[in-house]
């Protein structure tokens, strides 16, 4: 929970320092927004454990086998990455290039998540 103050501090005075810079040095301001959300990525990682945990927990609890939360978690790491770049393409007056990355993300995560379809849509076939 601190991670969310401490990161939204951080990303305010980020946010502002780079509006302070981009009158004049507009590169500048990007690198620094990039470097800014790295870092804040990087922080974040910490709670990937905890992620793994509970899904070792559903498996060993519910019998979820692996193959189905795997394209939960590739989704969620798309869906991050995703946001993040599409993101920095707008801030850089990229609309069309971020529009561009989340077609790209969107395609991904459904191409991830096709063998967990296909499970689902097998399931209800043997139920119907």
């Amino acid at each position: 929970m601190a991670l969310v103050f401490k990161a939204s501090a951080a990303a305010i005075s980020v946010s502002l320092i780079a509006l302070l810079l981009k009158k004049s040095n507009p590169e500048s301001a990007l690198l620094l927004s990039i470097v800014t959300v790295i870092v804040l990525s990087a922080a974040s990682m910490r709670f990937m454990d905890d992620i793994r945990e509970l899904l070792e927990l559903a498996q060993e609890m519910y019998g979820v086998p692996y193959r189905f939360c795997q394209p939960v978690v590739k989704c969620l790491a798309i869906a991050i990455v995703t946001r993040f770049s599409s993101d920095l393409c707008r801030d850089a007056s990229q609309a069309a290039l971020a529009s561009g990355v989340d077609l790209a993300g969107s395609v991904c995560a459904l191409s991830v998540a096709l063998p967990l379809i296909t499970s689902v849509l097998n399931n209800l076939r043997t139920i119907l």
